[in-house]
Parts: C-alpha cells; structure tokens; sequence
C-alpha cells in the first residue's frame, strides 16, 4: 500500500444463509460446523440429476420492499440493510454482484442482470459511484476489490460491497449438471455430499445466500468512532482464461493472483495463518487449490486450511463474499472452521494443513481468501484482525 492511500476497513456486516438472517448466525453457524445440505423443499426434484442443496428459509426475506422481487434480489437488501445499520453510516457508493433471478422468478432481472443493483443503490440512496461485477464465482471478491479501490484512492469514504446469488432452482441444477461439475451421486447422503480435498469428492451442491459489508476509510471511521469489525488489508484480480469452465491444473494462475495479493498488502507468506480456500469439491477445482497452495507453502509450515462449501455448498457468485464473512468471524474469535467429510484427504494435499471435520481453536491475525471461477477469473484477499 503506498503511503498516502487510505486503510479499508469493516464497520458492518450482514448475511442471509441457510443458517438463517444476519452476520452472526452465518459466523456462529459455520464456526460451530453445522452442515445446511439438506432435501430441497421449495420445489419438486422429480427427475432432476441432484435433489439437494443449501436453502434460505423464505420467511428471512420477508421485511424486503418493492422493487425487490426475485428472491436473489430480497435476500441483498436483506443483507446490505443490516451491514448499513450496524455500521451506523450512510454508503457513498455500493459495489454489488448480484446473481442470477432464474426464471419464472424474474425474467426482467435476467434480461438486465444490473437491475437489482441499480435499485438496491437507489433504496440506500447512495449518490457515489455503482460498481456491478459479474465475474462468475469470483465475483464476491470482486466486489470488495473494487470497494477497496474507490476508498484507498479517496474516491469514496463508505461503500456498501457484496454479492448474492441461488442457482437452487432446476435450470440451474440441470446447467451445473450438463458442465459436469455437479455432485449428482449423492442425493440420499445430503450430510456428506459436500467433500472438499477428499479422494473421493464428486462435485458441488449448489447453495444460496448473501453477505455484504460496509467497507469505509479508517480514518472516516475512526473520526466517527466506528466499531471496527476487521481490515481489508490487499486484494488481486486476475484470469488465466485457460478454458471455459476447468482451471489451469498446474495452478499458475492462482499462485500469481496470490503473490500480488501479498505484494499489495504488505504481507509475506508466512504471515497468514488462515486460509479460506475456493474448495469446491469438483476434481479439478481442489487439485489446482492443492497445486498451488504446495507451491507456495512447500515446507508444511503454510497456513491452516478450511473450505466452507463442505458445509454451505456452492453459492456462486455470492460464494467469496459469504466466506468472507466467515473468515472475518475467524480473526474475531479464534476458532477455525472444519472442512466437513474431510476423513481421507486425497494425496494431492499432502503437506497441507487441512483442518478436519471438527472445529479448531486457535488464535488468527492475518486470513487469505480466495475465490477462483469458471473461465479461470481468479480472485484472492487478504483480511487482518484489527487493532488500534
């Protein structure tokens, strides 16, 4: 970070998950282990490839007002209402990735897939910049990159920031199916579908939520006396664009994006001591993580490593701002979360610190995250604990 650049820091938080409304339950429902995969019940599965997956509970979304009608819609103003009112400060701008509205739920918004953005910007009524980002899984991430470029360059002092997405619909069932990325073998074993690093993991499940975040200037929050949740210490963008859906195997891709994630904040590779890892489950997906992560830890002295999904499943485009949050949960309360099912690590993580199925304890600093998507977007940040 150059010297005159302002710190980012987080003042608020909000979430809708499977676990339920708000920032905390998401960190104390992922910290605790609890795994959300269950049968889906807001349809009929007859005839579809999967039949289980990670829901938000309906009745979470009900304080959501016109224009917000998809569901993916309702559940970010959910979200980004409550980052906005526990950080106690009005956004500038708002930098938002928000998904897919499949249809019949919302065919206008998958017409114009800005359309909920502009009118969650308009419903806070923010008067700064509005960045939407549609960068596949990865897009979470971006969205707090680019929050993070609009307050270091003094372009904004507060930004709302996040993603929210659901793909637990047929169409998007059949479409991750067809790309062969889908867990479709395990319909009768919901509670050990999601196998993240495992030797025999089978693909992902699809998930829904949200997590937003009020991103601000550490100087505008400390003139306010903002309770401050966690800084945003660096962040990189990158893609390799290899193939359509499969990452480079040989992780070059992730490791570079990495590397300028540590030069821009400041942080050596033996600094972090927590890693929230993309950890989708799909053969590919895990192998490249596994490539690069040995390649830059190669003495097993690297971090600690978890994968939510084993427990939330995949979100899509809201996949990275949602972990983020758990990860922020991580730096405030020392407790890392477990990669579930992880009862044989397949032999490409050997000399990994792969956390197990149960929870550890352990006090954290400074988390990388890292997010990787479909047509090789890539994506990593690093979150420190704050403080004074």
């Amino acid at each position: 970070m150059k010297h005159n650049e302002q710190r980012v820091v987080v003042t608020g938080m909000g979430a809708v998950t499977a676990y339920g409304s708000g920032g905390n339950t998401l960190i104390d429902g992922a910290l605790a282990g609890k795994n959300t995969i269950q049968p889906i019940r807001s349809f009929s599965t007859t005839g579809l490839p999967a039949t289980i997956g990670s829901e938000v509970d309906p009745a979470a979304l009900e304080s959501a007002p016109e224009p917000f009608q998809s569901k993916t819609a309702r559940m970010a103003w959910v979200a980004a209402t409550e980052a906005q009112s526990q950080a106690g400060s009005k956004p500038d701008a708002l930098c938002a990735a928000i998904g897919w509205a499949a249809p019949p739920d919302d065919v206008t918004n998958e017409a114009q897939p800005g359309a909920s953005a502009q009118d969650l910007y308009a419903a806070l009524g923010c008067s700064g910049p509005l960045l939407t980002d549609h960068a596949a899984c990865s897009a979470g991430l971006h969205a707090f990159a680019h929050a993070a470029r609009l307050i270091r360059s003094g372009k904004a002092t507060t930004c709302l920031a996040g993603a929210a997405d659901s793909r637990v619909h047929p169409m998007g069932i059949i479409s991750y199916a067809r790309l062969g990325v889908l867990n479709t073998s395990d319909n009768g074993r919901a509670a050990r579908a999601s196998r993240p690093f495992n030797w025999d993991r089978a693909g992902f499940i699809v998930g829904e939520g949200t997590g937003f975040l009020m991103l601000e200037s550490l100087e505008h929050a400390q003139q306010r006396k903002a309770p401050i949740l966690g800084e945003l210490a660096g962040w990189a963008l990158a893609n390799d664009a290899d193939n359509l859906t499969d990452p480079r195997l040989d992780g070059t891709g992730a490791i570079e994006c990495i590397q300028n994630c540590l030069e821009r904040s400041g942080c050596s590779l033996q600094e972090i001591d927590y890693l929230n890892a993309h950890g989708t489950s799909t053969l590919n997906n895990d192998q490249m993580e596994a490539t690069a992560y040995r390649s830059l830890w190669p003495d097993a002295d690297g971090p600690a490593i978890s994968s939510s999904k084993s427990m939330i499943g995949h979100l899509s485009m809201a996949s990275g701002a949602v972990e983020s949050l758990i990860t922020l949960g991580v730096l405030q309360q020392g407790i890392l979360p477990p990669t579930l099912n992880l009862t044989n690590p397949d032999p490409i993580t050997r000399e990994l610190n792969l956390i197990g199925p149960e929870p550890v304890q352990r006090p954290i600093r400074t988390a990388l995250k890292t997010s990787f998507g479909l047509g090789g977007q890539n994506a990593a940040i690093i979150w420190k604990k704050w403080s004074a």
